[in-house]
């Protein structure tokens, strides 16, 4: 079976659990920490994926490390992928499972980028105006990027709006390169 599979499958019977007990907002806020500390701790991948490390060592850790800060679907869910050892997609299965967390709930993924920080009026209003058109809850995430000069890119999951001035001016160049040459008859 491919990666892909396996943390589909893991994160989709999760997300089955975490919905029939009721717990689906503390799981996804459990996978949610376990992301960031991959993400910050890279001796914690290193230890999963680590073959040499028996499962009980691993099971041992991941117990010392979660029990009493993560809900216990959780942990049981942690230890689960250890007993079958499936420890090393963990990452792969927590991305699903925020994935299809979001997809559960509506909430859409929404990526603003501009050349400089959002006042806190505009980000609002851009999240209201998103969420009537869209008629979902919004997750914006915002980049700062300097290059763009002015204006704004608008990421929403796969959708893509660049009103940037560096996108513009991008879109003129080709213009100008790509429009054919008319000669005249005039010498």
């Amino acid at each position: 079976m491919n990666d892909g599979k396996i943390a589909v499958r893991y994160a989709r019977a999760l997300l089955n659990s975490a919905s029939d007990q009721g717990k689906l907002d503390p799981v996804r806020n459990d996978m949610a920490s376990i992301l960031q500390i991959l993400r910050e701790v890279p001796e914690f991948i290193a230890l999963l994926q680590n073959p040499v490390i028996r499962p009980s060592k691993k099971d041992a850790i991941l117990v010392k490390l979660f029990k009493g800060r993560i809900d216990p679907l959780s942990m049981d869910f942690l230890r689960l992928t250890v007993k079958n050892k499936r420890e090393e997609f963990v990452p792969s299965m927590a991305r699903m499972f925020m994935e299809f967390y979001k997809e559960e709930k509506g909430i859409k993924s929404v990526t603003v980028t501009t050349a400089i920080p959002v006042d806190k009026e505009i980000r609002s209003s851009l999240v209201k105006m998103i969420e009537d058109a869209y008629r979902a809850s919004v997750e914006l995430m915002e980049n700062v990027d300097d290059k763009l000069i002015g204006g704004f890119v608008l990421k929403i999951e796969n959708e893509q709006l660049d009103a940037s001035v560096a996108g513009q001016l991008k879109r003129i160049r080709q213009d100008l390169l790509f429009t054919p040459i008319v000669k005249t008859g005039k010498k």
